[in-house]
């Protein structure tokens, strides 16, 4: 908690110094300033996940969860994230710029990706898409609570 409640601060620091000398934050100044926190940490739980590590995933999904971000965002970014890596696996050993060209990333990202992708056989990752879609499926007919449908999720796909 005090690690969220210190980025909070600086985040608020960082809206003080755009507004300047301004008596009122607008919700597009905190849209222009804020948003990369909570990409971060969105990144950072799905990398999480991708890694094995339950104890950073669910503790960032929690700290998500505080910011008050949706869980069918994160959600979307777990489909995202594992729709990439099953891409990486079926293209093998391909060169980075080419494996980025095609998916659609930065060739920064590719070596990360084909960590994780080395993880999961081809089966697995579309299992974890067909269990994310099942998720997402469950919530919106009102089957299943999201917040909760999400952290099962997680826990599922981390031990897959």
């Amino acid at each position: 908690m005090e690690h969220i409640l210190e980025a909070l601060s600086n985040e608020i620091d960082k809206l003080v110094a755009y507004t300047g000398d301004r008596q009122e934050v607008t919700i597009a100044d905190i849209d222009e300033i804020c948003p990369a926190f909570l990409q971060n940490h969105i990144f950072q739980m799905v990398d999480a996940v991708g890694a094995g590590d339950t104890d950073k995933a669910l503790k960032l999904y929690n700290e998500l969860i505080e910011l008050k971000e949706a869980p069918s965002y994160i959600l979307y970014m777990l489909i995202r994230h594992f729709n990439i890596l099953l891409q990486i696996g079926s293209m093998g050993n391909a060169p980075k710029n080419q494996v980025a060209s095609k998916i659609g990333i930065s060739p920064y990202f590719v070596g990360n990706y084909q960590r994780q992708s080395s993880r999961f056989s081809g089966k697995q990752l579309k299992q974890a898409l067909d269990n994310s879609l099942e998720t997402e499926q469950k919530f919106k007919t009102g089957v299943l609570d999201d917040q909760i449908g999400v952290e099962l999720l997680l826990i599922e796909l981390i031990r897959m």
